[in-house]
This record gives structure tokens, sequence and C-alpha cells, in this order.
């Protein structure tokens, strides 16, 4: 794990914390896509503390999930499949956007030896 990013990651989601409860109650596609946004942010900052795209991106899954549950016990937001959708998306393009480090050929040794 990767302890900067994992500190990144703690502060987005401090920021979807302040944005659900405190923040502005946006309905429709403006909540829609700031959700996207938002988890696009959290899935770029888990896949990089992570390591990888594919846990950075079930991460992200898992908090949307428990986060739409939280957002039907606060009065005036709306929670759904649909806000759901936008977050597993906005994830998802956010743990690709991480590269994959490069392989190496099967017939050199790592680490290299000194010549």
């Amino acid at each position: 794990m990767r302890p900067l990013w994992g500190l990144l990651s703690l502060g987005v989601l401090a920021g979807l914390w302040w944005l659900e409860t405190t923040g502005p109650v946006l309905t429709g596609w403006p909540g829609w896509l700031i959700h996207a946004f938002v988890y696009l942010l959290l899935g770029l900052t888990l896949a990089r503390a992570t390591g990888s795209r594919t846990a950075g991106w079930v991460l992200a899954a898992w908090v949307g999930a428990l986060n739409e549950v939280m957002r039907a016990f606060l009065p005036g937001h709306e929670a759904g499949i649909t806000g759901w959708w936008f977050a597993l998306g906005g994830s998802w393009l956010g743990s690709r956007g991480v590269r994959r480090p490069r392989r190496l050929p099967q017939d050199e040794p790592w680490p290299p030896e000194p010549a």
C-alpha cells in the first residue's frame, strides 16, 4: 500500500461524506454527474493506494453501496440504484486511469545484475 495515496483516498472519502451530509442537495443529472466525478477520484486514489485496478474499483464500489444506504436515511437525498450505477461507472473510469506496471520479459533477471 502506498501511504500518500491512502491519505488522498481518505481525503476524497471525507469530501464525499461532507458532500452527502452537509453539502448542497443535488438531485437528478447534476447530482449523478457530481457523484460520478467524486467516485472517479475515489477509484483513482484507491487504485493507486492498493496498486491494483481491480481492488481500487471493488473498494470504491463497496463505498458506493454503503453510501446509497446512508443516503436513504438523509432527508432530501434520493437513494437508489441510479446513483450507485453512476458511482460504479465513475470509479471504474478512475481505476482504469492507473497505468499498469511494465512487465519484464521472462528471460531478463530482476534485479539486473551489475556488469
